[in-house]
C-alpha cells in the first residue's frame, strides 16, 4: 500500500513561486519512491518541441544590461556591481557572432574606457561616450540609429578570467512609441513605452530547446578569437571622402541619398 502524502495549506503557500522550498523537495522525493516500489514507470519527455523564452519578456530589474543609443554605450547598475570596484573596462565586439565583451580590468590600459565611479560609498554606472565604436556595431548589426536598444549579459569564463557577455541577436529595442493603460491603482490612464522585440521571435515563444542546450555550451567560455576592438574611421576614409568631393567638382552632377529603413517588423 502507497504511503499517503498529505500536503498542509503551509505547504500549499512555499509552492507558490519559482523555486521548491526543501518541504516540496521532500514531498516530490517521496511521491517518487512510492511509483518505483510500485514498479510504476515515470513519465519521460525528450523537451524536443519545446522552446525556451528570451530572458527579456522577463523582469529585467537587477539584471546586467547594457543600454546602446546613438554614440552613447550605458552599463546597469547590475553590471557594475557584479564587479565592484571595477573602474575601467575593455570592450570588445564580435561582428561574426554578433557579441559584445566586456572585461574588467584592475587598472587602466591604452583601450580601456571608464565604465563606472564612486559616489557616496557608492559604485555607479558611467555612460560611455563613442562615434567609432558604437557606429560600427550599428552597422554589422542593421540597427536603426533612430532607436534605442538592450541587451541583457551573462558572466563567462575567458583568458582574461571572467568577463560580461551580452548576446545582441536577442537585443530588444525602444522607437519612443507609448500605449495607453489603465493603472488599476490610482484609476488613471498612463503611459508606458513600447518594447519590440528580435525577428526570429515572430509567432514563437522563444528559441528551441535543443539550440538553447547547444548554445549554452557556447555561452560557458568567451575565447576572444573573433572579437575586436572595433576602429574608427580610418585616413583612407578621409582620402575616399575627398576623391568623391573632388568628383562631384569637376565629374558629372551627382546626388548622393542616405535612407534609413525603419524596422516594421520586431
Amino acid at each position: 500500500m502507497s504511503e499517503i502524502i498529505e500536503v498542509t495549506k503551509a505547504d500549499e503557500k512555499q509552492i507558490v513561486g519559482e523555486s521548491y522550498s526543501s518541504r516540496d523537495q521532500e514531498l516530490i522525493q517521496q511521491l517518487i519512491q512510492s511509483r518505483l516500489s510500485q514498479k510504476e514507470e515515470l513519465e519521460y519527455d525528450p523537451l524536443d518541441d519545446y522552446e525556451v523564452p528570451p530572458r527579456t519578456q522577463f523582469s529585467m530589474l537587477s539584471k546586467p544590461a547594457v543600454v546602446i543609443r546613438r554614440k552613447q554605450l550605458t552599463f546597469s547598475a547590475s553590471s557594475v556591481r557584479l564587479f565592484k570596484g571595477v573602474v575601467h573596462i575593455l570592450p570588445m565586439a564580435s561582428r561574426k557572432r554578433h557579441r559584445l565583451c566586456v572585461v574588467p580590468l584592475s587598472e587602466e590600459e591604452q583601450r580601456s574606457v571608464q565604465w563606472a565611479r564612486q559616489k557616496d560609498e557608492k559604485w555607479i554606472n558611467k555612460p560611455i561616450t563613442s562615434d567609432g565604436f558604437i557606429e560600427n556595431i550599428f552597422a554589422f548589426m542593421q540597427w536603426n540609429p533612430k532607436y534605442r536598444y538592450k541587451a541583457l549579459g551573462h558572466i563567462t569564463n575567458s583568458p582574461r578570467g571572467l568577463v560580461l557577455a551580452f548576446d545582441l541577436d536577442d537585443a530588444i529595442f525602444y522607437t519612443g512609441q507609448t500605449t495607453d493603460f489603465l493603472d488599476e491603482k490610482t484609476g488613471t490612464i498612463r503611459k508606458k513605452k513600447d518594447v519590440f522585440f528580435p525577428k526570429q521571435y515572430k509567432n514563437r515563444i522563444g528559441t528551441p530547446y535543443n539550440d538553447y542546450m547547444n548554445r549554452r555550451q557556447m555561452d560557458l567560455f568567451e575565447d576572444f578569437e573573433d572579437m575586436v576592438i572595433l576602429p574608427t574611421k580610418t585616413y583612407d576614409d578621409a582620402v575616399d571622402k575627398d576623391a568623391a568631393e573632388d568628383d562631384l567638382i569637376v565629374g558629372e552632377p551627382q546626388t548622393f541619398s542616405q535612407e534609413s529603413e525603419a524596422v516594421n517588423d520586431p
